[in-house]
């Protein structure tokens, strides 16, 4: 009896832990059991490891998503330039859409890079900055978006001539911007009923 008595806390996690999921992500942790201290300490070290893992699955399921969403866009840039060239007789002009093509295969590059920079940031190390012109930055991204989105027209409200060159310049990391203005830009596409999008630069 006092064997049983013993042993039937172990018994019970034992039970516990073979029922325990760790594929589904919405699985409660284990009820800390108070018997004693070694079943007590096991149990919160167990739902220590299942929280990590849990993370860990958690981090990879967003990346896998992230990458996917952010391949899109350039990919679609690509085969559309390149669908391009079959209309495209004359060698001289065919040399800047090569040159546009050969970016745009570089920017799939970058997109490697952006994921880097963000599984940086999300586990709190620094990431690289530097100092850029966030105007150069919008119009370089609206003219990607005009290869694959022709009809597509972007109303800007912005003088440059009016405006401190200081004032344009920003430290940060260009990747991460670029793509947060792509995402932005390219919802906006997505969303709006009218073909044409005004833009407000408020510096």
């Amino acid at each position: 009896m006092f064997a049983k008595k013993i042993a039937k806390p172990i018994t019970e996690l034992s039970e516990r832990l073979n029922k325990f999921d760790l594929s589904n992500t919405n699985t409660e942790e284990l009820p800390i059991n108070e018997s004693s201290y070694e079943l007590k300490h096991l149990t919160e070290r167990f739902n220590q490891l299942f929280k990590k893992t849990n993370e860990a699955f958690l981090f990879q399921k967003h990346t896998i998503n992230h990458i996917s969403h952010e391949l899109k866009t350039p990919i679609t840039i690509l085969v559309s330039q390149l669908e391009t060239l079959l209309t495209y007789t004359d060698l001289d002009s065919l040399k800047p859409v090569l040159n546009i093509q050969i970016q745009s295969a570089k920017s799939l590059g970058d997109i490697t890079n952006i994921l880097l920079e963000l599984s940086k940031f999300e586990s709190g190390q620094t990431i690289k900055k530097e100092s850029l012109r966030i105007d150069d930055l919008i119009f370089d991204i609206i003219s990607e978006l005009n290869t694959i989105h022709p009809d597509f027209i972007f109303d800007i409200n912005y003088n440059s001539a009016l405006i401190d060159e200081q004032v344009l310049m920003i430290n940060a990391n260009e990747m991460l911007v670029k793509q947060a203005f792509q995402n932005l830009l390219s919802n906006a596409i997505a969303t709006v009923v009218r073909i044409n999008l005004l833009l407000f630069l408020i510096l």
